[in-house]
């Protein structure tokens, strides 16, 4: 089954006829990351898949027709914030390296 995102699915019991009690491997499109919780409404153990990651047998992290609910995130989604942290962390960084040279003994400031 081909199941597309970004999107939650907080019932995958239901989705299509428990669904989720079927899911034996799991493979992961080149831009998303996989929440996958063994309890519907996103809740209980998680484990989470990268991008273009395959886990042919789910059994192996004892995760074997445990899905409840997932979410599907897009890789661009998170890399768009990433950005706006970066810039943030940059412009913050450099005022105390600016307000110490103010304050240094010799150092010529504005008057």
């Amino acid at each position: 089954m081909h199941i597309t995102g970004p999107r939650q699915y907080s019932d995958l019991q239901s989705f299509p006829s428990e669904w989720g009690n079927n899911v034996s491997s799991l493979r992961v499109g080149p831009c998303a990351f996989v929440e996958a919780y063994d309890q519907k409404g996103l809740t209980g153990k998680m484990v989470c898949f990268g991008p273009n990651q395959d886990v042919p047998d789910l059994a192996e992290i004892e995760f074997e027709n445990k899905i409840g609910s997932m979410k599907i995130i897009s890789v661009i989604k998170i890399f768009d914030g990433l950005g706006a942290v970066d810039k943030l962390d940059t412009d913050v960084s450099k005022q105390p390296a600016q307000r110490k040279l103010m304050g240094q003994k010799g150092h010529r400031g504005r008057t």
